[in-house]
């Protein structure tokens, strides 16, 4: 009787050998290589420590930059930033949200300024307009009709009231 196992070793075989193949290059390509001080090779898949020169690192994963953080000591947890409190957080918040209402009223109330500019703008270029026409017109300070030299003198005095408003 034949020997069937051996055909079915094979391809398993096989399917392994492809599986490896697959693999191998993921599990190369997250290693370091460097000469330690020793002259030994290093493999290792965190970088080197700080005091390994950058001439003596053999191999970098892709993507690694070719300025190495120092490594952090075994057995030493990384330091993170302090997280911060929900208390904090909420402050924070608050502080955000009252700093864009202030800034939010500011724009608002410059936004009324200039509308009330434009405004007074528009009635003083209308009287200055009226006063000019030459039609006879009543003094607001005395009452009597305007002459000509009251007329000359309410004029410049509405040009330097446009100047100021009108800019």
């Amino acid at each position: 009787m034949p020997d069937r196992s051996f055909p079915m070793f094979r391809r398993h075989a096989g399917l392994l050998a492809l599986g490896a193949a697959l693999l191998l290059p993921v599990a190369v390509q997250a290693q370091w290589a460097w000469k330690d001080s020793n002259g030994s090779t290093v493999f290792s898949d965190q970088p080197p420590p700080s005091s390994v020169p950058a001439d003596r690192i053999l191999r970098r994963p892709s993507g690694a930059a070719a300025t190495t953080p120092p490594a952090t000591p075994a057995g030493a947890a990384p330091t993170a930033a302090p997280r911060s409190t929900t208390a904090e957080l909420a402050n924070e918040f608050e502080k955000r949200r009252k700093e864009r209402g202030e800034a939010e009223r500011k724009e608002t109330e410059a936004a009324a300024q200039k509308q009330q500019r434009a405004e007074d703008c528009q009635r003083v270029s209308q009287r200055r307009d009226a006063v000019a026409g030459g039609l006879r017109m009543r003094s607001l300070e005395t009452g009597a009709v305007m002459g000509d030299a009251e007329r000359e003198a309410e004029v410049a005095r509405l040009d330097e009231q446009l100047t100021s408003l009108c800019q």
